[in-house]
């Protein structure tokens, strides 16, 4: 009895493992098929904003995983990507199968350009990082961070709070912002709320520095034109290596705004297997991993592994900014350019 018992008992488990870990299988055999259905494709036309070093990355462990896709890319700048996708689509045609790029408005996603693909891998990603619909996930992340040059601003002077930055010594040409800095602006008000406002009043007081390009600005930081700006975090890295005298600030307090790189398959897409099975490999662990060791501080992925410790807060960008440019605009002259003059 008491080894019927045990048998009965093992074939229940094994029948609840398989039925509480279905997705697993699932996922092998969906992404068999659009393996099977890229092998007849044998292609994949891609527009990124990748940096050429990462890309380069990129490429090489895609064409170790999937040598029978040869891989046709087009490397464009985040704003003339979607200038030239929007082109096309208005002019009825459409000459890539999957695109990654920044700044992609809602009303844009959802314009007609764009494929529904709702990929297996989306569960492993945090809340704002892709698309409930299915259009869009997250496949890397530039991090803005508040960056300081270390000989300007001594280590019992570094801000660990955003007041800390209306100090009056770092009033008059002491930080540094870019011109269309939305995703800040937009973040500091989701977060803060009606007190927002406030602060970005009193912050535009600061009297900032307006300088167009982090990297035109991390270099100017670095050399010494002003103690703070803002960069992103993994190219300030990079400059800290070659001793560069500038550092970033990250805590539970000084947030990063993560600016999000999602990708998205055409709804005219000529190889639309290949297409969705390169989402796959944006998506995967191992593609997300290796933009971390490329120097990436954040991964949307919650499984990912990155050297940036727990306390420091990253907020995802809310890509609805860009369909109301107009009125942030407005708003960020209003607030923060009143006695500002670009360089």
């Amino acid at each position: 009895m008491h080894s019927v018992a045990l048998v009965l008992s093992l074939a229940c488990c094994l029948m609840a493992g398989a039925v509480a870990n279905p997705p697993v299988l699932a996922q092998s055999e969906h992404v068999a098929k659009l393996i099977e259905g890229a092998k007849k494709e044998a292609q994949l036309d891609w527009y990124t904003s990748m940096s050429v070093v990462d890309n380069a990355k990129y490429l090489e462990l895609f064409n170790k995983k999937y040598p029978f896709i040869k891989l046709n890319v087009r490397r464009v700048g985040g704003e003339r990507l979607v200038t030239i996708i929007t082109t096309e689509h208005r002019a009825g045609k459409s000459l890539f199968d999957v695109v990654i790029s920044s700044g992609v408005a809602p009303s844009l996603i959802k314009s007609g350009i764009f494929a529904k693909y709702l990929s297996p891998e989306y569960k492993y990603f945090s809340p704002g990082t892709n698309d409930a619909e299915g259009y869009w996930a997250d496949t890397y992340t530039n991090s803005l961070a508040l960056t300081y040059n270390t000989r300007m601003v001594p280590k019992d002077k570094v801000p660990q709070r955003w007041e800390d930055l209306l100090a009056p010594e770092w009033k008059g040409k002491k930080i540094a912002i870019d011109t269309e800095p939305y995703e800040w602006f937009d973040a500091v008000l989701r977060l803060m709320g009606e007190k927002g406002w406030d602060y970005l009043k009193r912050f535009g007081e600061q009297e900032l520095v307006v300088v167009r390009g982090n990297n035109l600005r991390a270099q100017q930081l670095a050399a010494g034109e002003f103690p703070f700006g803002f960069s992103y975090a993994h190219q300030i890295d990079r400059m800290k290596k070659d001793r560069a005298p500038v550092d970033w600030i990250g805590n539970e307090y000084i947030f990063i705004v993560n600016l999000l790189h999602p990708v998205f398959v055409s709804a005219k897409a000529e190889h639309p297997n290949a297409a969705r099975l390169f989402v796959e490999f944006c998506l995967s662990k191992e593609a997300q991993q290796l933009l971390v060791q490329l120097g990436r501080k954040a991964s949307s992925r919650m499984d990912v592994a990155t050297d940036v410790p727990k306390a420091v807060r990253f907020v995802p960008e809310d890509l609805s900014i860009y369909d109301r440019i107009n009125e942030a605009r407005a708003d960020i002259e209003k607030l923060l350019f009143r006695s500002t003059a670009s360089r």
